[in-house]
């Protein structure tokens, strides 16, 4: 009976939630070479800037302002900088909040809400100016 217990309880935390790698690809961030910058009068929150661990890097996330800009005209750019690094920068759309967090000091994982239904997570190694991972967050029933 443990057993059981143990085995099926991986597949209760993560009931109704599902990845997809696929779904909204065509909607994934993407790095940017220049340093991407939002029309005059454009609406916009004030920047969000968050630190990495040992403060190796620091990313300041700037996007339009919800109340203001529609839905699928919602853009975010996210600057990324350090005194071991050249400049980094990623664009960000088609979302209804965005927010980022560091998993290690080279790590950067962007989080998008879609909806009631949907997210995005996205791991940016800035080092190495790639992705690990660009992938869709399906939330289904519970």
């Amino acid at each position: 009976m443990l057993w059981t217990l143990l085995l099926a309880a991986p597949l209760v935390a993560w009931a109704g939630v599902t990845y997809d790698d696929a779904f909204f690809k065509e909607h994934y961030s993407r790095i940017v070479k220049a340093q991407p910058t939002f029309p005059n009068g454009t609406p916009l929150l004030p920047s969000v800037t968050s630190k990495s661990p040992e403060n190796f890097a620091t990313a300041v996330l700037t996007q339009t302002d919800p109340t203001k800009v529609s839905y699928d005209e919602e853009t975010a750019y996210i600057e990324i900088r350090g005194e071991d690094i050249q400049p980094l920068y990623v664009e960000v759309k088609y979302f209804r909040a965005v927010s980022l967090s560091w998993a290690t000091g080279r790590i950067l994982v962007i989080r998008r809400d879609i909806g009631h239904v949907a997210g995005m997570e996205e791991v940016l190694d800035i080092l190495g100016r790639r992705w690990l991972s660009q992938t869709a967050v399906l939330y289904g029933p519970e």
